[in-house]
């Protein structure tokens, strides 16, 4: 029978070995394995572990670790399932990165270095003296009980002391991977060295930094305020919002260069200023844009320009914002009133006084000539109340304006011309080889002005306003008419909205009806347009179609009222959706029609059970209906009805 379990009453052991060295028990509490010889308890296995929390019983049916032994590995620890403390090829590893020894009483903590050969301990952290951390670091072998670090053993280069680090002149303080920020004093200075990327003074938001030389202050930043630069504890410079000060709030101070020494604007040094040693002279240099000279309001916004310098251009003087003179490449020009207490003068032959933006008058002697000239299609305006032009003797008149009166023309101091309130009286015969009235203006003709010809840059017009426009041609040649010479040629209404006659050279003659084309000739002939063509009476409705066969349509024809006396009409009609009879339907008669009433005189007629079939009717008095019934086949197909009758 096989063996399933073995029983033990609350302390009842198993032993084993000759002496009974090694015991597995319970004593109702708790669970034993003891071993009472001299030798050691060896647990062996691959990858041992010693768990907790196990209750077969409850619903906690799995240990959690607590000791896991890896074969060829580490030995971990663990806490409440968490591992605190593994082996490793080089030691030992803390994964929470905390470690806390305790004792029963403070004052018995102690972490210590020594030597194996010698168990001389060269290293402690020791909180036994009254509970005061101690660090202890033997230095040549000799160890001193002191709160402090050595660093360096035969030599002391620095110390951790309760007073805080200590190192030793030119002995840093190196930060950073590869010691990129150094900290140290060689014995008569100090130093703050950093080798990589930017120094950076933080402090928190609102408070300042200070830079002090034997308690005086040198630079001061203030959080979220100005930076001041001092001198010898005065306060000559200082930022704020609005840009950079020199001096400070509560005092004046003076910004100074030396001989040659620029002060430059702009990011390209654009503007420079400075005195020239060299040649005994202030500059202010413009490097390639506009120079001004302005006066601002107290907000910064400019009030008015005084003077602007432009590069390779002119150079501008303002009076109250305005510009007066500016100089040019031949020259200055004024703008307003140039004012001299003497002569302005051109003192040699050709030299001119230039009027105008584009010197469009000219006042100049030349070649024993005064010329008073004007340019580029400008008026020379003379004006007085009576102006006149004489012979140099000033004996004969050649030109004499009355202010508000006529304007007189002479020949040998005889008056030939003259101008009046309704146009001007020629004294003697006028021979002109043709008569010139420029754009805009009219040639009128008739006591109301009643007829006027003008062109206007665009278009001739010739307007009547009163009665009809005769043009008669008199000759009683043979060539005798009138001809009108263009390659086109409309009549138009008086508002010139709508065509009522058209006609084109190598083209058509067009007619119309309300704005509407109603004929238009052609090479061949002549094309109307609309659905109704009358000819002595005679009146023809014409429609052409391409519908779809097997749907019903109808054409209304208005025919007039024939009233009692009824009429006459002459169909034609046709539909065709292929080429032979049988998908085709045509009628072709005369018929008399009274209010609804139509008869037939004579017909011929093709239909087709494919195509349809045409039908005649009257609905009203007025209307003549033709109508093709549906086909059967579903396709389209082309025609056109054709009716002729008298419309009453």
């Amino acid at each position: 029978m096989a063996l399933t379990k073995i029983s033990h009453d609350d302390n009842d052991k198993a032993v084993f070995g000759t002496s009974e060295d090694l015991k597995i028990f319970h004593d109702g509490s708790n669970s034993y394995i003891e071993e009472d010889g001299a030798g050691q308890i060896i647990i062996r296995g691959w990858g041992p572990r010693l768990q907790a929390g196990y209750s077969p019983t409850s619903s906690r049916n799995t240990g959690e670790d607590a000791v896991v032994c890896v074969t060829d590995g580490a030995v971990e620890l663990y806490y409440n399932a968490v591992k605190k403390l593994e082996t490793t090829s080089s030691g030992v590893l803390i994964p929470q990165n905390n470690l806390t020894i305790r004792s029963g009483s403070i004052a018995a903590a102690e972490i210590g270095l020594q030597d194996e050969s010698s168990n001389a301990t060269h290293f402690y952290i020791s909180s036994k003296n009254n509970g005061t951390v101690e660090y202890n670091c033997y230095k040549g072998g000799v160890g001193t009980k002191y709160p402090h670090v050595f660093v360096g053993y035969t030599t002391e280069y620095g110390r951790l002391d309760n007073t805080g680090w200590k190192l030793g002149d030119s002995r840093a303080i190196r930060l950073g991977d590869s010691q990129d920020l150094d900290i140290y004093h060689t014995g008569s200075h100090g130093y703050l060295e950093n080798d990589t990327g930017n120094l950076f003074l933080d402090v928190a938001a609102g408070n300042d930094i200070r830079l002090r030389a034997n308690d005086e202050n040198i630079i001061w930043g203030h959080g979220d305020g100005a930076v001041e630069l001092y001198h010898n504890g005065t306060e000559m410079f200082y930022t704020s919002a609005s840009g950079c000060h020199v001096g400070s709030p509560s005092a004046a101070a003076h910004l100074h260069f030396l001989d040659s020494g620029i002060c430059r604007f702009g990011t390209g040094n654009d503007l420079q200023i400075y005195h020239d040693h060299s040649n005994t002279r202030n500059r202010i240099d413009n490097y390639g844009v506009n120079f001004h000279v302005v006066n601002k309001n107290t907000d910064g916004a400019v009030y008015e320009e005084m003077v602007i310098a432009k590069p390779n251009a002119a150079v501008e003087l303002y009076y109250d914002n305005v510009m007066r003179i500016d100089t040019t490449s031949y020259g200055a020009r004024c703008t307003g009133n140039l004012v001299s207490t003497g002569n302005i003068k051109a003192e040699t032959d050709g030299g001119k006084l230039l009027v105008g933006a584009g010197e469009d008058l000219k006042i100049y002697h030349s070649s024993g000539i005064n010329f008073i000239q004007g340019a580029n299609s400008a008026n020379i305006y003379a004006c007085a109340d009576d102006f006149a032009v004489l012979n140099q003797a000033a004996t004969k008149t050649a030109i004499w304006c009355n202010s508000g009166g006529s304007t007189d023309l002479f020949y040998n101091n005889a008056k030939k011309f003259e101008t009046n309130s309704s146009g001007a009286q020629v004294t003697g015969s006028l021979v002109a080889d043709s008569v010139a009235v420029g754009d805009g203006e009219f040639l009128l003709c008739g006591n109301d002005d009643d007829l006027k010809i003008d062109h206007n840059d665009t278009n001739a017009t010739i307007q009547n306003n009163k009665g009809v426009l005769y043009i008669h041609n008199n000759d009683t040649g043979t060539n005798k008419g009138v001809c009108i010479l263009n390659d086109y040629f409309w009549v138009n209404n008086e508002a010139n909205t709508e065509n009522i006659i058209t006609a084109q050279a190598n083209g058509a003659v067009n007619l119309y009806n309300d704005g509407v084309k109603r004929l238009e000739t052609w090479a061949s002939g002549v094309k109307t347009f609309g659905t109704y063509f009358e000819t002595n009476n005679v009146t023809t409705y014409s429609a052409s179609f391409y519908q779809q066969n097997n749907q019903t349509y109808s054409y209304d024809i208005d025919v007039g009222s024939e009233g009692g006396a009824g009429n006459s009409f002459w169909l034609v009609c046709g539909y065709n959706h292929y080429y032979n009879t049988a998908y085709g339907a045509h009628r072709v008669g005369m018929f008399s029609a009274r209010t609804t009433s139509v008869d037939t005189i004579f017909q011929d007629q093709q239909t087709s059970s494919n195509a349809g079939a045409w039908s005649v009717s009257k609905p009203d008095n007025s209307t003549f209906r033709v109508t093709k019934s549906a086909g059967s086949y579903g396709g389209w197909g082309h025609g056109f009805v054709q009716l002729t009758f008298r419309k009453l």
